[in-house]
């Protein structure tokens, strides 16, 4: 993920500084990131720079289905948890006099009612989002939808394809902040971005 961003700064192509890498829209910033942490879960990939302690095996193709199956296995409990977090920055940020442990509460109880909070559970204490992201924490979810899409597109051409990853500097990590992030996943995606590849990728793919 944080190498996701280091490559934002690092392959920015703009004419200024303050339109370079992360310097980009809050609720876009997070899709290189986001973008990078699927390269990892790819079969081929993970093949490529695994191998066995002793033998120098690479992972066999069955243990990383069972490693997919398990990040996937509890999914929906993290989305509902980053609902529930991009909701409080909301919330907290549109009525600041509202007392912090009782919207975590109440919002802890609609999202995550299977889940007992405890009574010194002061989460939102720590949650550093609140101030450096302000109202903008629902932007790791809406960039993880663009993310996938672009990810999928990647992916379809090789992710190991120099000529895809030139195109994806050129049209988006390499653009920082200088232009609108609509017209450049229009630009790399050569269509309108969807939210299909988001819902494939949690299996709710319609079929």
């Amino acid at each position: 993920h944080e190498f996701g961003h280091a490559l934002h700064d690092m392959l920015g192509r703009t004419e200024l500084i303050s339109t370079c890498g992360t310097n980009t829209k809050t609720d876009f910033v997070e899709l290189p990131s986001q973008i990078l942490e699927e390269w990892l879960w790819d079969k081929d990939v993970l093949q490529m720079c695994s191998s066995h302690i002793q033998t120098g095996a690479v992972l066999p193709d069955a243990i990383i289905e069972r490693m997919i199956k398990a990040k996937n296995a509890f999914r929906g409990i993290e989305y509902m948890r980053q609902i529930l977090l991009a909701n409080y920055s909301l919330r907290l940020h549109s009525a600041p006099t509202r007392d912090l442990h009782v919207l975590y509460d109440e919002l802890k109880n609609s999202y995550q009612p299977h889940l007992a909070l405890l009574p010194q559970d002061y989460y939102y204490l720590g949650f550093g989002h609140l101030s450096h992201y302000n109202a903008r924490y629902y932007g790791y979810l809406w960039s993880k939808v663009f993310a996938l899409d672009v990810f999928e597109k990647i992916k379809q051409e090789g992710l190991l394809n120099p000529e895809v990853g030139k195109r994806y500097i050129q049209a988006i990590i390499g653009r920082g902040g200088s232009q609108d992030p609509n017209h450049m996943l229009q630009n790399f995606l050569q269509r309108q971005p969807t939210q299909d590849a988001f819902f494939r990728n949690i299996g709710l793919d319609g079929n």
